[in-house]
């Protein structure tokens, strides 16, 4: 303080006055200390009178406990929401409004709830709009595709087969004009044989029937993108040479439009390919190891005669895989002729 109290040794005036009397007794000895002890007790007087007008403006101020803790009350509050909902004001500010908002839907809950039910009607309108939408567009790619596939199986050896992409109703729930799937469910259903109606693929057909259907689906699917990779596990599984014939050509005009990887183990199909690899099983330091060689034009003729003649191969067999590799090449030839070039 400037001029203390009984709990003090005293202020920063008395202080100050007791070092200027000090000064004023050494000025006896040293005349030079004179001028300091006057400076000095200049500044005690001009100490002494700025201290009486602090305690006259403290005198004057009206001291409000309940406004002060009211303000340190609310400094504490305003700390525990920073601490919870953000780091800055702006945060606060924001959850402010987001709560403002939710509050005043609360409010407004009728009207909410009938603008609700305006935009749950749209969407059903525009759902059934959709579905219906669907079901014509199904309808009619149902029977393109069923044309298209029926044809693809005539060319693979099954001349009496039909398909056909049965669309049934469901019943959607909670009232909605649809299910998940559309207004119906798409079953395919297949006959191999004349006089037989279709029935569910997926139980009637046989293995060797089930391998063309899959690969007429995808022949009459090919222009639907381009570029896709097609991958056939077998394709041949349960066909005869014939079969077999038409299923390399098969596989070859859709390998003008995608990347077609097809696992077999016929001759007449592997002959069709662009590219040939062969899949070899070896000990290596007692440990089999499998391995993927692609074959040259040599190799394929060796591995080709050995497809179609077991471990006999002679001249025979031999010229027999050269005339099926000529007879795919020309197959392809063919093909890409017909095929348009990309963006046509």
């Amino acid at each position: 303080t400037l001029t203390g109290d009984a709990a003090t040794e005293g202020g920063a005036v008395d202080r100050i006055d007791a070092a200027a009397r000090r000064l004023e007794a050494l000025a006896g000895v040293d005349a030079a200390l004179a001028p300091l002890a006057e400076r000095l007790r200049g500044a005690a007087v001009e100490l002494l009178d700025a201290a009486r007008d602090l305690e006259r403006y403290a005198d004057a101020v009206e001291v409000d406990p309940g406004r002060l803790a009211a303000l340190e009350e609310r400094l504490a509050l305003l700390e525990r929401l920073r601490r919870k909902y953000g780091r800055d004001e702006e945060a606060l500010f924001a959850t402010r409004d987001r709560i403002a908002a939710e509050l005043a839907n609360a409010t407004n809950s009728e009207e909410r709830l009938r603008a609700l039910a305006q935009e749950e009607a749209a969407l059903r309108a525009a759902l059934a709009a959709d579905a219906a939408a669907l079901s014509q567009g199904r309808r009619a790619a149902a029977e393109t595709l069923a044309r298209e596939v029926e044809a693809s199986l005539a060319r693979l050896d099954l001349p009496n087969a039909r398909l056909e992409v049965a669309l049934e109703p469901v019943t959607a729930a909670d009232a909605m004009p649809c299910a998940a799937t559309g207004a119906e469910h798409v079953e395919l259903r297949f006959s191999a044989n004349a006089g037989e109606p279709p029935r569910a693929l997926r139980r009637v057909a046989s293995g060797g029937e089930l391998s063309r259907v899959f690969l007429a689906l995808k022949n009459a699917l090919r222009s639907a993108e381009r570029g896709a990779v097609l991958v056939f596990d077998e394709v041949d599984a349960g066909i005869g040479g014939r079969a077999a014939d038409r299923v390399g050509a098969l596989l070859a005009e859709l390998g003008a439009r995608h990347q077609v990887l097809c696992i077999t183990h016929w001759p007449q199909i592997a002959a069709a390919a662009s590219t040939q690899l062969r899949v070899v099983k070896r000990t290596q330091a007692g440990r089999t190891v499998t391995r993927v060689e692609r074959l040259d034009a040599e190799a394929r003729v060796e591995e080709l005669a050995r497809m179609a003649g077991g471990t006999r191969v002679g001249d025979a067999t031999r010229e027999h895989a050269r005339e099926l590799l000529r007879g795919a090449a020309r197959s392809r030839r063919s093909s890409r002729s017909a095929t348009p070039p990309p963006g046509r």
